[in-house]
């Protein structure tokens, strides 16, 4: 039986550590720290714009323009009231493929969990695994959470036509998880900025062997007040500012799974590794509250044809501070910690241009071109220097409206759904990984009242690749939105 080792612990710790921070300005990375992830996940939060696929900046209407375009509340001729909300569920998963080393021929079958059945060599003991943990897993995570109140009113001023509005919305939707069941510091498979070289003769490469996965969950919401004024027939302006609150769950956790020995033996022989127990659980788990304010201005001119919409989203800073407990577990001594400080993240002036047409027979069709600009994002730790973690995205976004009759409505909607990252090992470093959202809705008017509802499902799929081994993954997420609103 092979003799075990026990790894020391603050030498794991800080291996993990030192690990994390390296690859910060990464995206999803091997084992990243929380820190600023969800907070690119801005929320359309009116409902009939969720289903024509968020293509609003030109196609809004009702109270629900103000968080699309506010220019756009001219349309209003009576005032309307509506609130909403969601349920999503979102399922992930994650696969992983290693490829065999001819120096190391057995490992690969480690990190895949397939030594059972191998027998040992007559001359040494294969070495294998202390656990039974496999290299993929997949996860279901669903939420039910309010999503918007919003009300607008035209006021006759005499000399100009006004429209006063304010909402309270889901702004951010922060929720977010990542696991990786087989994270290794430093990575043997790396080949950027360079790639990882094996030992020399006679010399070892020690490598931390672990379990990591990061869970926030949570969202921003914000109050928005906004106004838009009429300038001649066709021509509009809007203001809104909105005041930003929220807070998150958060937790990392890794678990040791070993510690690698790689070595070249003097012999120069192959196969000639070692995998030391560990036994070191480390869980930080805590809460952040976030503060900011953003800032948007509009623009649009309408006619019976068609209508041409301009958005934008003014520079500003959301801080985010966090109070967490760390507790370390190692050979069943455990200690812990509290630790709380702060940091900000500022966004840059983004924008987005619309169009709607009004062709005949009852259609409505939209399409935003978006640009977030999100490379010039910039993070900055209490006290530290500032990165931009993020790549920038230009996205389209179409959609379309039928009127059946008077009362109803049927939608239908596309837009891309750009991430903050691009795949590990990707050719192209600065294109960030795009998913896809289809969406379906309908809208129904009754008398003073009316409800619309919107199906969005949305796919993700990409991959991590190095030389060592490629991580799939995929997440796929249904959400309904139901509105419910009264026009006087």
């Amino acid at each position: 039986m092979k003799t075990r080792s026990v790894m020391r612990t603050a030498a794991l710790c800080g291996v993990m550590c030192a690990a994390a921070l390296a690859q910060e300005a990464a995206a999803q990375g091997v084992a990243n720290p929380l820190t600023v992830y969800g907070l690119d996940r801005f929320v359309a939060p009116d409902a009939r714009m969720r289903a024509m696929g968020w293509a609003g900046v030109g196609a809004a209407s009702g109270a629900g323009a103000l968080f699309a375009n506010p220019a756009l509340l001219t349309g209003l001729e009576a005032p309307d009231i509506r609130f909403g909300g969601v349920t999503t569920s979102t399922d992930r998963d994650q696969k992983q493929e290693w490829y065999p080393d001819k120096a190391y021929a057995t490992l690969s079958l480690i990190f895949e969990n397939r030594m059972s059945g191998i027998v040992d060599t007559a001359t040494k003991p294969l070495e294998r695994s202390y656990d039974n943990i496999g290299p993929n897993w997949e996860r279901n995570a669903s939420s039910v959470r309010p999503l918007s109140v919003v009300g607008a009113m035209p006021i006759d001023l005499g000399f100009a036509n006004i429209v006063v509005g304010g909402g309270f919305s889901e702004a951010v939707n922060l929720d977010h998880y990542f696991q990786n069941n087989n994270a290794l510091s430093p990575y043997i498979g790396s080949y950027r900025p360079e790639p990882m070289l094996r030992p020399a003769l006679g010399e070892t490469i020690k490598v931390a062997w672990y379990q990591h996965f990061r869970e926030r969950t949570g969202s921003i919401y914000g109050i928005t007040p906004g106004a838009a004024v009429k300038l001649g027939e066709h021509v509009s302006l809007g203001v809104s500012a909105t005041l930003l609150t929220g807070s998150s769950d958060d937790e990392e956790r890794s678990v040791g799974r070993g510690r690698l020995r790689l070595t070249t033996s003097a012999t120069g022989s192959f196969n000639v590794y070692y995998i030391d127990s560990v036994r070191y659980l480390a869980t930080t788990a805590g809460t952040s509250t976030y503060a900011g304010v953003l800032g948007h201005l509009g623009a649009a001119f309408r006619n019976s044809n068609f209508a041409f919409g301009v958005s934008l989203q003014l520079p500003s800073t959301v801080t985010r501070t966090w109070n967490s407990s760390t507790t370390i577990d190692t050979m069943g001594v455990t200690s812990a910690s509290d630790q709380s400080g702060g940091d900000k993240l500022r966004y840059p002036l983004s924008y987005a241009v619309g169009l709607a047409f009004y062709p005949r027979g009852g259609w409505t069709v939209g399409v935003d071109y978006v640009v977030n600009r999100f490379e010039q994002a910039e993070y900055t730790p209490a006290g530290g220097t500032g990165i931009k973690p993020w790549l920038g995205a230009k996205t389209f976004r179409v959609g379309t409206e039928y009127a059946v009759n008077d009362a109803m409505r049927l939608r239908a909607g596309y837009r891309e759904d750009a991430q903050v990252f691009a795949g590990e090992g990707a050719a192209i470093t600065d294109d960030p990984v795009r998913g896809s959202v289809y969406s379906l809705g309908a809208g129904l008017h009754v008398w003073l009242f009316n409800m619309n509802l919107a199906y969005e499902y949305s796919t993700l799929s990409y991959h991590d690749a190095w030389t060592s081994n490629v991580n799939f993954n995929t997440s796929a997420s249904h959400a309904v939105t139901i509105e419910i609103g009264m026009q006087l």
